[in-house]
């Protein structure tokens, strides 16, 4: 009698089985590294879209906005004012970083208030200046104890001062590190 025989064998499943655990390991890192990257693109257009806005209001008023300097009122509308809306700009969308422009005080994220998103952010210094500013976006993007902080200036340096643990010490494509994303390398100091 002849047996027909049919499917694997047990050593054969055992060995797709690690394969596939192999993959995995080298895989999972990946992605989620490039996920927390994905996520970071949203702090680094918003600081891009703040810095051409407070640019703007400086032309106008030859100082940058900052609502304790400014002295804080009503706009039109019952809203307060604050230096991104005196500056003309304002979040769309949902937001996972929380943006600080005055006194550390997040105005617009995920949640408001000093110390709303968690972290260990480091508050901008207050106080309007005809001379400079600094603008801080801040978020924990996953999850882990460790926030993650971008910075723009008036010198147009988007800088990671403070890289979530996931993200440091990794370089990009073009072999610069996480926490050195730079728009006019000239002006930036790390």
């Amino acid at each position: 009698m002849k047996k027909n025989k049919k499917g694997f064998t047990l050593i054969e499943l055992m060995i797709v089985v690690a394969i596939i655990g192999i993959l995995a390991a080298i895989a999972i890192p990946s992605f989620l590294f490039f996920s927390a990257r994905a996520k970071q693109s949203e702090a680094r257009t918003n600081l891009g879209a703040i810095y051409t806005a407070y640019i703007s209001y400086h032309s106008d008023y030859e100082t940058f906005p900052d609502v304790p300097e400014i002295g804080g009122y009503t706009l039109p509308g019952g809203t307060t004012a604050n230096c991104f809306n005196l500056a003309n700009w304002e979040p769309r969308g949902t937001l996972r970083y929380g943006f600080e422009c005055a006194g550390g005080t997040i105005i617009y994220g995920p949640a408001v208030g000093i110390g709303a998103v968690g972290g260990n952010c480091v508050a901008p210094v207050s106080g309007a200046s005809q001379t400079g500013f600094t603008v801080i976006a801040c978020a924990n993007i996953d999850s882990d104890p460790q926030a993650d902080q971008w910075m723009v200036n008036d010198l147009k340096c988007i800088y990671n001062g403070l890289a979530d643990g996931s993200l440091c010490n990794q370089t990009t494509r073009d072999g610069t590190l996480c926490n050195d994303v730079r728009m006019n390398v000239a002006a930036c100091t790390p």
